[in-house]
């Protein structure tokens, strides 16, 4: 990462905010190019002072001021981060162990905390009790390689509004591969909607997503709750559908075969499908698959023979070599 951050500093222009202007001087000052991304990036849960002089190991000589650090850091544009991270990223070898010839994506968010700063509202989280001190968090979106534990693509996010299903349209927008139907993309329930799964419908991409139980009248299973056996630990059933636009008597009569998605619905990628076919009818086939393992739920277009082959894959997804103990139910929907 410093040779990239290097060789970024030699050509700064291309990632300041005003080429020409910025770091022009930075002879002459305390922070170059170089030391102000390497100490973005560095930065932890500290105050800002607290992070710069950990920087400079309290060096009297060496460190800067706090707004001197601020003006520098308003000098970089965004491009410098996402061009770094691209270029990081790339330096990881491509992934050869694959499950069944694919490759496993997974999409996962997490709170960063850092250096606090109330004015920054949409970060900002106010303590509840008085001898408590707030903090500030952003949410990081990951997508990344399980197997060889690459990101590919990142979505950053305000702490206090972040929006998972929204970062993950992100980053399959910005997913492009050559074959797409080499890839599996997996998420938890936090993922679970009907556009996400059509999204990745859109982009010929095999998908795994862990849902809410079908007795939830929010789990996407709930209008097919009757075609899965309720006395079985086990289970593995197939279900087919037509998706329409229409609410016709007949196909309202015949809730079997057809499955009404109201336009009110936020479901943009649905109706992107249909006009990709010309056609107010989109089918779709899926497996739900109920597996005893440790409480999960998915959804997905995969091709496992039976339920040995979903708890490898879940632990491949999770990164667990062994099976943990079993204390719940796993449902899966696949293709």
């Amino acid at each position: 990462m410093n040779s990239i951050i290097l060789s970024m500093a030699e050509h700064h222009w291309l990632f300041s905010k005003n080429p020409g202007h910025d770091f022009t001087r930075q002879h002459l000052g305390k922070l170059s190019f170089y030391d102000t991304m390497r100490l973005i990036i560095s930065m932890g849960k500290g105050s800002t002072n607290d992070e710069i002089m950990d920087y400079f190991d309290l060096d009297p000589d060496l460190i800067p001021s706090q707004s001197a650090f601020c003006q520098r850091r308003r000098q970089i544009s965004l491009s410098a981060f996402e061009y770094l991270f691209s270029e990081f990223s790339s330096s990881f070898p491509s992934t050869t162990d694959k499950f069944k010839d694919h490759c496993i994506l997974a999409c996962d968010g997490c709170h960063v905390v850092y250096a606090t700063n109330s004015d920054i509202i949409e970060d900002y989280n106010k303590p509840r009790l008085i001898d408590y001190k707030g903090y500030n968090h952003m949410h990081l979106n990951g997508f990344v390689d399980v197997i060889s534990k690459a990101f590919l693509d990142v979505v950053i996010q305000p702490g206090q509004q972040p929006d998972e299903r929204e970062a993950l349209h992100s980053m399959l927008d910005h997913f492009t591969p050559d074959d797409p139907q080499k890839y599996i993309i997996t998420a938890d329930r936090g993922y679970e909607s009907y556009d996400l799964l059509f999204h990745c419908e859109l982009k010929n991409l095999g998908y795994v997503f862990r849902v809410k139980s079908p007795s939830s009248p929010k789990s996407i299973l709930s209008y097919y709750a009757s075609e899965f056996p309720d006395d079985l630990e086990d289970f593995d059933v197939t279900i087919k559908r037509f998706f329409t636009d229409k609410a016709t008597n007949i196909m309202k009569s015949q809730s079997d075969v057809y499955r009404y998605i109201n336009p009110s619905k936020n479901t943009p990628h649905f109706y992107e499908l249909l006009r990709k076919k010309h056609s107010h009818l989109y089918f779709l086939q899926f497996r739900v698959v109920k597996i005893k393992t440790a409480g999960i739920s998915k959804t997905g277009n995969l091709f496992p023979p039976d339920s040995v082959q979903f708890r490898h894959f879940y632990r491949k997804r999770s990164g667990r070599r062994k099976p943990e103990k079993e204390t719940g139910w796993q449902q899966q929907v696949s293709l």
